[in-house]
């Protein structure tokens, strides 16, 4: 997979990599296995709760509608692009 990472997840990608070829594994060739490992290692496993407790918990309050609507669609692109399987 051809991929920019930047600092610290660069370095462990690249740690990732080296210890599945010493280890005689394949390359991780699926974007999907890439995001697991990227989730896995970066994501706390809290964050999908804490996700949807801040959507449950969301009010426009002070806030224009469109700064609202702004933060429901990134909680919600958030949980959708997470999906359920993270864990």
């Amino acid at each position: 997979m051809a991929l920019k990472l930047r600092k610290y997840a660069s370095i462990w990608w690249n740690n990732v990599l080296s210890k599945r070829a010493r280890k005689g594994k394949g390359k991780i060739i699926t974007w999907r296995k890439m995001t697991r490992k990227l989730k896995e290692q970066f994501l706390p496993l809290d964050y999908l709760q804490y996700n949807y407790t801040k959507l449950h918990n969301l009010r426009q309050e002070i806030k224009s509608v469109e700064e609202y609507t702004r933060e429901f669609e990134m909680l919600v692109m958030t949980r959708e692009c997470l999906g359920s399987n993270f864990a």
